[in-house]
């Protein structure tokens, strides 16, 4: 099996350890297993919005939303929106 690459990264502000430090207790991993599973998910591709849309039905009837009572392109938008400031640190 070949190793794993190895990234150092330099002149990470203290809040952003902090909120990763944070990230990692919440979801028991270790703060190195955090990092990853977000540089995972930054480097990801995007998800066909169809799937998005069928994921957010499903979970709506799970818990009774009625028609109407969601705005499943506002919830993306928002989604996206709350990501892209999280990449550049806003």
């Amino acid at each position: 099996m070949r190793p794993m690459p190895t990234l150092y990264l330099r002149n990470v502000p203290a809040d952003v350890v902090h909120a990763l430090k944070r990230r990692a207790a919440k979801h028991r991993r270790s703060l190195n297993a955090e990092a990853v599973a977000l540089l995972r998910e930054a480097a990801a591709e995007p998800r066909p919005v169809e799937e998005v849309l069928a994921e957010i039905q499903a979970i709506a009837a799970e818990i009774d939303l009625q028609p109407g009572e969601l705005d499943e392109v506002e919830i993306i938008r928002a989604g996206r929106e709350e990501r892209t400031k999280r990449v550049l640190g806003e």
